[in-house]
Order: C-alpha cells, then sequence, then structure tokens
C-alpha cells in the first residue's frame, strides 16, 4: 500500500497486524477454555486493585516519554544527522534485549510472583539472581560483540542511499556509547520484576524519577563537549545508576547475595572479551579474504560465528551453572 498511500500506509499496516494478533490470542485462549466478555466489572475488587497498580506504571511511563523529548529536543540543535544516528543506534541496542532479555524476564516473572505470594524470599531471592545471571550470560557478549562489530554492521544494515558513510561514523559512536549500558538496561528489566512480584508498584517508580534526573543532568553537561555521543552516554550513566538504586532497594528486602553473582559476571566479562577478540579477528580474516562481497555479509556473519564458538567454548569449559539449565531448557524444549 505504501506506493498509494505513503507513509500512512506504515500506521494502517501497524494497526491491521495489532488486530490480526489480538484476534489470534482470542482464538488461541477459548481453544483452551477461557471465554471473554466483552462487559467490565467496574466494581470487581480485582479491577480495582489493577487500576491502583497501574498508577505508579503510567507516571514511569510518562518519565521516560519526557526523557525522550528532552533528548531528541537537545540533539535536534546539534548537527545534521544526529537524531538519526541516535535513533539507529538504540534500535540496534534494543535489538538483542528486545530478542533476548525480555523473553527470559516473561518467563521468569510468573515464577517470581509464585514465590512472592507464598512469602518465600529465600526462593525468589534465588531466582531473581538467576535472572540476572541469565540476562548477563547474553547481554555482555552482545554489548561487546556490538561494539566490536558496530562499524561493519551498521554498513551491512543501512549504508545506502541518504545513509552515507559519515552517518555511519555518528552511528557507530553512538552505538559505543549505548552499548556500555545494555548490561544494565537488562539487569532494570529483571530487577523491576522482582518488585512487581511483590506488588510494590512505586518503589520502580521513584526510583525511575531519580533516574529521569541522573539522565537529564548528564545530557545537559555532556552534549555541548561531545555532541551526541554525550546524549547516548548520558543514557547509559542513567541506566548505571537505576540499577544501582534498584539493587540496593529490592536487597534491603529480599536476601540477594551480589557477592557470587559478582565471580559470575567476572567469568561471562572475560570470556565475553575473548570473543570480542575473535570476532574482530575473524572479521578482519574474513574481509581479507572475500574483499566486502555481497556487501560485507560474509565478512560480518564470520566474525559473529567465530565470536560465538569462542565464548561457548570458554563457557562449557569454565562449567557455568547457568550454561547447564539453558541446555536443560533446550534439551526439554526439543522433546516436547
Amino acid at each position: 500500500l505504501t506506493a498509494d498511500w505513503g507513509m500512512p500506509a506504515v500506521a494502517a499496516a501497524m494497526l491491521a497486524g495489532a488486530g490480526v494478533e489480538a484476534l489470534m490470542a482470542l482464538t488461541m485462549a477459548s481453544r483452551t477454555g477461557l471465554r471473554h466478555r466483552w462487559s467490565i466489572p467496574w466494581r470487581h475488587p480485582g479491577l480495582l486493585r489493577v487500576f491502583t497498580l497501574s498508577v505508579p506504571m503510567m507516571l514511569g511511563g510518562l518519565a521516560g516519554q519526557a526523557y525522550l523529548i528532552i533528548d531528541r529536543r537537545l540533539a535536534s540543535a546539534l548537527e545534521p544527522g544526529s537524531i538519526s544516528a541516535l535513533a539507529f543506534a538504540s534500535k540496534l541496542v534494543q535489538l538483542p534485549l528486545g530478542l533476548f532479555v525480555i523473553a527470559i524476564t516473561t518467563v521468569l516473572y510468573p515464577l517470581f510472583s509464585e514465590y512472592a505470594s507464598r512469602r518465600d524470599h529465600p526462593a525468589l531471592g534465588r531466582s531473581i539472581q538467576f535472572g540476572l545471571r541469565l540476562v548477563a550470560l547474553i547481554t555482555i557478549p552482545a554489548s561487546i560483540g556490538l561494539v566490536v562489530l558496530r562499524e561493519p554492521i551498521i554498513r551491512l544494515l543501512f549504508q545506502r542511499g541518504e545513509f552515507d558513510a559519515r552517518a555511519t561514523q555518528l552511528t557507530a559512536v553512538a552505538v559505543l556509547c549505548y552499548g556500555l549500558g545494555m548490561l544494565f538496561i537488562a539487569a532494570n528489566q529483571v530487577l523491576v520484576r522482582g518488585f512487581h512480584a511483590r506488588q510494590d508498584m512505586t518503589t520502580p517508580v521513584l526510583i525511575g524519577g531519580a533516574t529521569f534526573c541522573v539522565n537529564v543532568l548528564c545530557a545537559v553537561l555532556l552534549v555541548r563537549p561531545w555532541g551526541h555521543a554525550g546524549l547516548a552516554l548520558a543514557n547509559s550513566i542513567g541506566a548505571i545508576s537505576g540499577t544501582v538504586l534498584l539493587a540496593a532497594g529490592l536487597g534491603r528486602a529480599l536476601p540477594l547475595h551480589y557477592a557470587g553473582l559478582a565471580g559470575s559476571l567476572g567469568r561471562m566479562s572475560l570470556a565475553s572479551l575473548a570473543m570480542g577478540g575473535s570476532a574482530y579477528l575473524g572479521h578482519l580474516g574474513a574481509q581479507q579474504v572475500f574483499g566486502g562481497r555481497w556487501n560485507g555479509l560474509l565478512e560480518v556473519g564470520v566474525g559473529i560465528g567465530a565470536g560465538c564458538l569462542v565464548y561457548a567454548l570458554i563457557l562449557w569449559r569454565l562449567r557455568l551453572p547457568e550454561i547447564q539449565t539453558v541446555l536443560t531448557l533446550v534439551r526439554e524444549r526439543i522433546r516436547s
């Protein structure tokens, strides 16, 4: 429809896709015996409880949107292409977070809620720590690999038409600064779910407000000397500060042992650094062999493949318990 409608076709396609998704969800729910009723029991205590818990989350969402407006407003005063560079870099960083971290936290959240409803705080603390280790297992190598191969990946995905070599450089700088906060953004997802499982919606919002202030302050201070890179770095600094506050707040309510978590993160970081070096060397070697054929697809593919292979071998050698859990889940999934 784009040829005839132009940009409204994109919005129409989004609306149609959402409608199909809702229809599929209702159909699958009915097959499990659930029946949807269009009437809403406004006085039901459960519904009132949902609205009460939702208000702080709505306020937190407003703070996030307000920061996005401020961030783009500051970027609009910079050199042309800064806003686009931030947008493309954010998409790249959000890709592994959306593919893996959201999936992991979605699966773990019912477990968190079950332990919280039983008031089994030791089990809830252990499951949250496991969630943190699991997202770190994926996010640390993803962030290092993305930073190491940022320019060839950006060239492969975006460099064509008006997106020239200068745009690639601007986006690569933003990816580098955004990448510093990837682990902390992922950890935030797990920690916030820990608060939500305890039906504490207020504390994450208050921490989100403090993070908003840190983001804005850092953005204002860093945008003048470093341009759009300063805005991306301010985002990472905000994510780091938010994670520290969330971890401290949840640690006061639950028996969380961060010392043991630090050991696992250290081993994952060393394995990820080796992976990053292997990915870079693999990319360079493939570049010499293939010479840019297929718009760099082969070079990027060899680099990512070499890095993943080295990372898997090192983790297997270290015998991390998270690896055994992931393998068990994969085997159970295959058998089912």
